[in-house]
């Protein structure tokens, strides 16, 4: 990411803006260095955005000793988000899109995904679960839109935001034009 922006002549800053805890033990087994999302700091990330510098935020966070803890991505997309106030998010992946039942849903409701996670999770493909999941997250927490496309698609980015038909999957909480 860092060598793309570069490559461009975008400015840009890995941070150290997320504070994690540690997840401790689960069911009896130590997660080690996996945490979750205590706080972002957005002042910091607002203020590199307002002078042009693309902040640039691993799944890395840091706990409040200063040991860096591995988080959730999808999770911290959708806490970046909520923090920042975004009108979406996308979701880059290996797959093409929200894959259900063997196909590619190009769109759906949060309302439709959120019923579809709680009675027949298995319908959706493995390697967008997580995505799947993050997605009603972060609508619910006040982002409209979330995208789910394969990042392996030459302007596949491009697409999916400015034209109708999209390349991969969006995911919305209210009906949209």
């Amino acid at each position: 990411v860092v060598e793309g922006l570069t490559q461009n002549a975008l400015k840009c800053a890995t941070t150290n803006a997320v504070r994690a805890l540690p997840l401790g033990i689960i069911k009896g087994v130590d997660q080690q260095f996996t945490g979750k999302v205590e706080r972002i700091d957005k002042e910091f990330l607002t203020e590199l955005i307002d002078r042009q510098v693309v902040p640039v935020v691993a799944p890395i966070a840091f706990g409040p000793d200063g040991r860096s803890l591995r988080v959730n991505s999808d999770l911290l997309a959708a806490e970046l988000a909520e923090a920042l106030q975004a009108t979406k998010i996308v979701y880059l992946t290996l797959a093409p899109g929200l894959e259900v039942d063997g196909e590619i849903r190009r769109e759906i409701a949060v309302d439709a995904l959120r019923k579809l996670l709680q009675e027949q999770p298995e319908r959706i493909a493995a390697s967008v679960l997580s995505k799947a999941a993050h997605a009603i997250k972060a609508i619910e927490t006040g982002t409209p839109r979330v995208h789910i496309l394969d990042g392996r698609i030459f302007d596949g980015l491009l697409n999916e935001i400015f034209s109708n038909e999209g390349v991969g999957s969006l995911v919305y909480g209210n009906d949209y034009a």
